[in-house]
């Protein structure tokens, strides 16, 4: 399995071993994190919204998460992506770019038609390209947990879901043109996906084939793998063996605490 780890992303804040022969004991301006068979390490959501920690992150990671933007007008946040991105360049990581804005228009994931998507895009990359940021992209990131998100709100009755199996074959139809899309804009670019662990054991399970990176995350239950009956191998065995031969893995840790006295995560 450890072959095809590529990536891992961190839901919260953990720590990070570092290599005993890179650096003195207690000089922390030279130790560099040791990441052993993983490409990538960080955290999502570091750059998300009004929070950026992609500074304080850098000494201990290689890519930071950008999500900026609205549906109503994704347009807006080019500037602020490009901004953060320059910001993450200098910091010495790379960058995933979260653009579900560009993709889809509402919660139920509707896509946004193609002519504007690829609008976005293409204006998008030129901004990138113009700011020579290019190298600093690792990863497009289209939809978090798209099955579960975009099922939530087609399928609020789960007749579908569960019985007709109708909802997953439009998600994964819908998930590939977007993907698509993407594609024609930045080929070169691996486009990103982590599923919600509940989905895994689902008869009608599906991975879109155009993904490039492909996990999955269990919140407060990865050890009990989303409070389902199997355990954790069983779900990493079942993504693996619904993965395609091109794509590579996202280990996402269980990394979701609560508050026993605020209730809060």
């Amino acid at each position: 399995l450890l072959k095809r780890v590529l990536v891992l992303i961190f839901l919260a804040l953990s720590g990070v071993a570092f290599a005993a022969d890179r650096a003195a004991p207690g000089d922390k301006t030279t130790q560099v994190p040791d990441y052993g068979p993983l490409e990538y390490f960080g955290f999502y959501a570091s750059a998300m919204g009004h929070w950026n920690f992609t500074g304080d992150l850098a000494p201990f990671t290689n890519l930071t998460w950008i999500h900026l933007g609205a549906a109503s007008d994704p347009g807006a946040a080019i500037g602020d992506i490009v901004q953060r991105l320059e910001q993450a360049q200098a910091a010495g990581v790379q960058a995933v770019l979260s653009i579900e804005p560009f993709l889809f228009t509402d919660r139920k994931g509707s896509l946004r038609p193609d002519e504007e998507t690829l609008d976005l895009l293409v204006e998008l990359r030129a901004r990138i390209e113009a700011g020579a940021l290019f190298d600093a992209v690792a990863m497009i990131y289209p939809k978090d947990e798209p099955f579960r998100e975009f099922i939530r709100y087609r399928d609020p009755g789960f007749w579908e879901q569960y019985v007709t199996g109708e909802a997953y074959a439009e998600i994964h139809a819908d998930l590939v043109h977007a993907n698509a899309l993407v594609k024609t804009v930045f080929p070169e670019v691996p486009l990103g996906v982590i599923l919600s662990g509940h989905e895994l054991q689902h008869s009608f399970f599906s991975i879109p084939e155009n993904y490039d990176w492909v996990g999955f995350d269990c919140y407060a239950s990865m050890f009990s793998a989303c409070e389902s009956n199997t355990s954790m191998v069983d779900q990493y065995e079942q993504l693996l063996a619904n993965m395609q031969a091109h794509q590579r893995l996202i280990a996402v840790p269980e990394a979701w605490a609560r508050n026993s006295k605020t209730g809060q995560a």
